[in-house]
Formats: structure tokens, C-alpha cells, sequence
């Protein structure tokens, strides 16, 4: 158990029995209960480590070799020139060696890059790594809040479902009641009676049902959370959703292709794809470093010893002249998968063009459908007075009674189901935009209330 975890237990044990659980509350559980999202966050520190990787391309490097051992060791010059005073020769011949003897060495070099088009190119591929790594890790939180969303919301949205069921069984109840004092009265038939004892089959029946997807909602809740069923905070009845003013459709759209992470990890790809065709175009071949070593060799056997001392500073130049056609294969890969890198980003830019679009639609027409709604729930219910009425002086029938009820009672249920869905979708807008954070869940907790409703 993660220590996150197990504070949001401890803190959920000590709270009020009275106060419910509210969506950040629950956030917070799942991020620390989540193994996918665990694994989301371990990848992102290893990927965070990536640029600095990259930086130590371009740095001075610094090694060191030493050793000992036995062997021979046998040196011969032929064609010397040996000079002293009063005496020369320009056909000198010197033989040193030592046989079953010692070998002492030791060598430290200094190498710092001036031109390497290779390790320059790599350095920018680690740093675009590290860059999609942080994008990745952005979107996976994001997914997994608004998967935590998802199934918060389903639970309201079952309760909410088996409240307006409810109603309707009770006022299916007392039709069936009053219908059958009327029918033992003589003063109602019998297809009155039957057809509302068939409408409260029906929805004991649809009850059951929902009783159990209530059950799969909360347990699915809990999975993702780690927490006990608990009361979640809810919307409260029969309210509007006051979420702040929605911004133009086009400034959501220029801040997902700013903010977006799949678009920027996409970008990121693309990016290192580039520096992939570069590091093998014939520019990026040759290598210039600046070079300091210094060295030490010992040979000894008995009386017999050679030593051998080095030291160098200056310039060194490699320049791969033939690669047996692998340099020009690399290249024409590295070409083609630079073109799907930008194919890809393009792809990516239509597909949150298209997130945010649908999201956007969904926020401002679910605003619309409520207030559109809220006043078919009024119409409906001035309906179903007139209805009740009708059905007290003759002129309705029980099932037009019913069928009122039943009216009022889905207007009710879409109404409550359309705040869920609206609000989904204003989460849903933020990640497709990049904005998906903690404060996004923080300035909806005003919307609901402590009241929350029983799983």
C-alpha cells in the first residue's frame, strides 16, 4: 500500500460518517492506488533524466587506464641516425628487449568534441525523448482522472436513475391503489387495474436491474480508488450546472495545439526523427575533438628495464570515408521515417482538433439540452396535474395517468443524466486542451454538495 494511499484512508477513517466522499477526495485515492498510473509516474522520473544524458555528449570526457602484468616485450630500429661529437652514422641499428619480464602502464586522456554532427544529433534526440516522456506523463494523469471522472459519475448516474424510478414506483403505488377501490367500487374496469399492475412489474423489474449496474458502478469505483463504497457527494436535485463561461470553440482549439500532450509527444517523435536524417547525412560524418593524453610504460626484467613516457595535446579528425553502403541506407530509412513522423503529427493535430471540437459541442449544447429540459420537466408536470385531474372527473384513464407519470420521471432522469454527461465533457474540453489538473477538479467542488447519495 502506497503512503498516499494510505493517508487518503486514514483521513477518509477519520471524517465525519456524515460527510461524503467528493471527487477530488477520490482523485487523490486513485492516484495512489492506480498500478498504471504508478507506472506511468516511474517512467516519467527515468525519462527526466534523458536531457542530462544528452548534455554529457557535448561535455569534455575524462578516462583513466592503468595496469600490470607479464610478458615480453622485443623493439628493434633499423636506419637511425646516431650523432655525437667527432662521430656519426646514418645506418644505426638499436635492439632493446626484455624477455619473461613486467609491464607497468598507465594512460590519461582528455577528449572534448568541437564538431560532431552524430553526438550533437543524439544529444537532441535525448532531450526530445525526455520532452515526449513529460508529454506522455501529462496525458496518462489526465486519462487517468478523467477515467476516475467517468466512474464517479456513473454511480450518480445509476442513483440518479433509481431515484426517479423511485418516485415513479410510488406514485405507480397509489394509482394501483386508488384504482383498485375504484374497481371493487364498480367505478373503474378491469384493464385499469391490470395495466398498472403490469407498469409496476415493470419497473420492479427495470429496479433490479439497475440495483445491480449500480453494484458494477460501485465497484468499479472502488477498483480504481482502492477506497470502501462510501456516500458520494452529488449535484444537488433538480439544480442547473453554473460552470463558468465557456471561451469561443477556436481559443480552445489554439490552446490544445499549444497545450495538448499526445500533440506535443507527437511532436517531440517528429523532432528526433529529423535529427535521426541529419545524424546520417553525409554533413553529419566527420568528427573534430581536441585531444590531451599523457601516458607512462615500464618494462622490467632483473637489471634489465625500458621505459616510455607520452604526452599530446591538439586536434583530431575522423572522417568515415567508405561504410559499405550503411551510411546512405541509414540515411534513406531515416528520410522515410522523418516523412511518417510528420504524417503522424498531422494525424495528431486532426484528432485533438476533433477531441476538443467534440468536447467544446458537448459543454455548450448539454448547457442548452438543461435549460431546454428544465422547462419539459415543468410542461410535463403541469401535464400530469392535468392528467390526475382529468382522470378524478372521467376523463382520462389510469394509463394516461401512468403514462404521465412515466413522462415526468424520464424527463427527470435525462435531466439529471445530461448534467453528468456535461460535466464530463467540461473535463473531458480541459484534458483535450492540456488544462486537466487538480485546480479543474478544485473550482467544480462548489457544485456539489455535502449531501451526498448512499451507493
Amino acid at each position: 500500500m502506497t503512503r498516499r494511499l494510505l493517508v487518503s484512508l486514514i483521513a477518509l477513517a477519520l471524517a465525519p460518517a456524515a460527510q461524503a466522499l467528493d471527487l477530488m477526495q477520490a482523485w487523490q485515492a486513485a492516484r495512489g492506488h492506480d498500478p498504471q498510473l504508478a507506472a506511468s509516474e516511474a517512467t516519467g522520473r527515468a525519462d527526466s533524466t534523458l536531457a542530462a544524458q544528452g548534455r554529457s555528449m557535448l561535455l569534455p570526457k575524462l578516462g583513466l587506464v592503468a595496469g600490470s602484468g607479464w610478458g615480453s616485450m622485443d623493439q628493434l630500429t633499423q636506419g637511425a641516425r646516431f650523432a655525437m661529437p667527432g662521430m656519426s652514422s646514418n645506418q644505426v641499428e638499436f635492439e632493446s628487449k626484455v624477455s619473461s619480464g613486467t609491464r607497468q602502464w598507465w594512460r590519461l586522456e582528455a577528449r572534448q568534441p568541437l564538431y560532431d554532427a552524430t553526438a550533437s544529433a543524439n544529444a537532441g534526440q535525448l532531450a526530445a525523448q525526455g520532452a515526449a516522456g513529460a508529454a506522455n506523463l501529462v496525458a496518462a494523469r489526465q486519462q487517468a482522472m478523467l477515467q476516475l471522472a467517468a466512474r464517479y459519475f456513473d454511480v450518480l448516474s445509476v442513483n440518479a436513475q433509481l431515484e426517479a424510478l423511485a418516485q415513479q414506483q410510488r406514485a405507480t403505488h397509489e394509482a394501483l391503489n386508488a384504482t383498485e377501490a375504484r374497481y371493487q367500487a364498480g367505478d373503474a374496469p378491469i384493464t385499469d387495474l391490470e395495466e398498472a399492475r403490469a407498469r409496476l412489474a415493470l419497473l420492479d423489474a427495470d429496479t433490479l436491474a439497475l440495483q445491480q449496474q449500480r453494484q458494477l458502478a460501485t465497484q468499479r469505483l472502488a477498483d480504481v480508488t482502492g477506497l470502501p463504497a462510501a456516500q458520494l457527494q452529488d449535484l444537488p436535485a433538480g439544480s442547473t450546472l453554473p460552470l463558468p463561461a465557456l471561451a469561443a470553440l477556436t481559443d480552445w482549439q489554439q490552446q490544445a495545439r499549444s497545450h495538448n500532450p499526445q500533440l506535443q509527444a507527437s511532436q517531440a517523435g517528429r523532432d528526433a526523427a529529423r535529427l535521426e536524417a541529419g545524424k546520417h547525412s553525409a554533413s553529419g560524418s566527420p568528427k573534430l575533438e581536441l585531444v590531451a593524453r599523457a601516458g607512462d610504460e615500464r618494462w622490467r626484467n632483473g637489471d634489465a628495464s625500458q621505459r616510455g613516457k607520452q604526452q599530446f595535446i591538439g586536434v583530431e579528425l575522423n572522417i568515415p570515408l567508405y561504410s559499405g553502403g550503411y551510411r546512405d541506407a541509414r540515411y534513406s530509412e531515416a528520410l522515410a521515417r522523418q516523412e511518417a513522423a510528420e504524417a503522424g503529427v498531422s494525424a495528431t493535430e486532426l484528432a485533438v482538433n476533433d477531441a476538443v471540437h467534440s468536447a467544446w459541442l458537448g459543454v455548450a449544447q448539454g448547457q442548452a439540452r438543461l435549460a431546454a429540459l428544465q422547462q419539459a420537466e415543468q410542461a410535463a408536470r403541469r401535464q400530469l396535474d392535468a392528467t390526475r385531474m382529468g382522470r378524478e372527473e372521467g376523463a382520462r384513464t389510469t394509463l394516461d395517468l401512468l403514462n404521465a407519470e412515466q413522462g415526468v420521471a424520464e424527463v427527470v432522469k435525462q435531466r439529471a443524466l445530461l448534467r453528468y454527461q456535461t460535466l464530463y465533457h467540461w473535463l473531458a474540453l480541459h484534458a483535450a486542451a492540456g488544462m486537466l489538473d487538480d485546480s479543474v477538479l478544485t473550482n467544480l467542488h462548489p457544485l456539489f454538495t455535502q449531501n451526498g447519495t448512499q451507493p
